[in-house]
């Protein structure tokens, strides 16, 4: 397995967390569906098949072809009419053709749409085909708002895609190669369609013709991933972000919550989302009415209402610790019923 990186709107590739830069790449998240072609409706036995694969289609009136394990007549894996090649991961691919006027595509609607101005990693493998004389690894990622549908075979002409192989990079062999690279999304981005975008094409030829003299190409497609890149703050940003929402405050004597918070807490979770990798202590504070004994009790029951609200709201409980001080941490004198509202509050503190 060999890797290419893409030349078109990439700087530096990204694995995992990068320390310097605080940036990570979302590992959980592909927004790709049946990113290996592993789900079937139904088992390829001929070619232009690739709808059989689930959520997957021919945005064009191309026949794209679909290889799995349970395919018959020449569409198995890893042998099949083309050639003895084994998925990159799983047990499906699908199969692209090119040439210089006619090319075809597959098409997949994302599991959410991509955020505006938010950065996406993106990754495809590729693989010629040993069948066909000629290669190419020219490949690109297009995502677009609506869905493509053309009805001919020739190439799209009418967009750029956002991912996009070097025009200089071409294979040498008939192995996996893995092209990655990043875009920042304009927002509202929902179907993915790959395939052979440039007018002009890099070939190279590998053995004398078997099918004519006009030059094709035959890539094999697998593992597709588009992930959120998350950049990640410093703590004390972070905490500078939730020291700003107003505090959490309650009715005398009272654990509930009630609507002058939400506002408060819907600033809460918007952090907090948009941080997932934080934790969080909920820290909770009476006035002086009252015992020590159920001060403390009441402020850990004040905690508690907070992190309900956020658990129920999506926020993982794992990432949220209470903590009670009751009455001991006052920000003003308890001199006044005004003070005392003051008082009456939760706080949050990043871990």
């Amino acid at each position: 397995m060999k890797l290419l990186l893409i030349g078109f709107l990439t700087c530096t590739i990204c694995f995992g967390q990068n320390q310097k830069s605080g940036t990570a790449i979302d590992s959980i998240s592909n927004l790709i569906p049946n990113a290996g072609f592993e789900y079937s409706i139904r088992c390829p036995n001929r070619g232009g098949q690739i709808s059989r694969s689930v959520g997957w289609s021919d945005p064009t009136n191309g026949s794209s072809d679909y290889f799995s394990t349970c395919g018959e007549k020449g569409y198995s894996v890893p042998k099949n009419w083309c050639c003895v090649k084994s998925p990159f991961q799983g047990n499906a691919y699908a199969a692209l053709l090119g040439r210089k006027d006619t090319r075809e595509y597959i098409q997949v609607r994302l599991s959410s749409p991509l955020e505006k101005g938010q950065k996406y990693f993106c990754s495809i493998a590729i693989s010629a085909s040993n069948k066909h004389c000629w290669v190419s690894s020219d490949i690109g990622l297009l995502f677009t708002a609506k869905k493509i549908s053309r009805e001919h075979s020739y190439r799209i002409s009418d967009h750029e895609p956002q991912i996009q192989s070097h025009p200089d990079s071409i294979f040498t062999d008939y192995e996996w190669h893995i092209i990655q690279g990043y875009f920042i999304a304009k927002g509202g981005e929902e179907y993915l369609t790959i395939g052979s975008f440039r007018e002009t094409v890099s070939k190279l030829q590998l053995s004398e013709p078997k099918y004519g003299n006009a030059p094709s190409w035959y890539n094999f497609i697998d593992n597709i991933t588009t992930k959120l890149i998350v950049r990640k703050k410093p703590l004390k940003v972070i905490q500078t972000e939730l020291s700003q929402v107003k505090n959490i405050t309650f009715e005398n004597r009272s654990d509930e919550l009630d609507s002058t918070n939400f506002g408060a807490l819907s600033k809460v979770l918007k952090i907090l989302k948009r941080n997932k990798e934080v934790s969080i202590k909920v820290i909770g504070h009476t006035d002086n009415n009252g015992s020590k004994a159920s001060n403390r009790t009441l402020s850990i029951s004040r905690c508690r209402a907070v992190k309900k609200y956020l658990v129920t709201n999506g926020i993982a409980k794992k990432r949220i610790l209470i903590e009670g001080k009751g009455d001991s941490q006052p920000l003003l004198p308890n001199t006044t019923d005004e003070n005392r509202i003051i008082n009456r509050r939760v706080e949050l503190r990043v871990l």
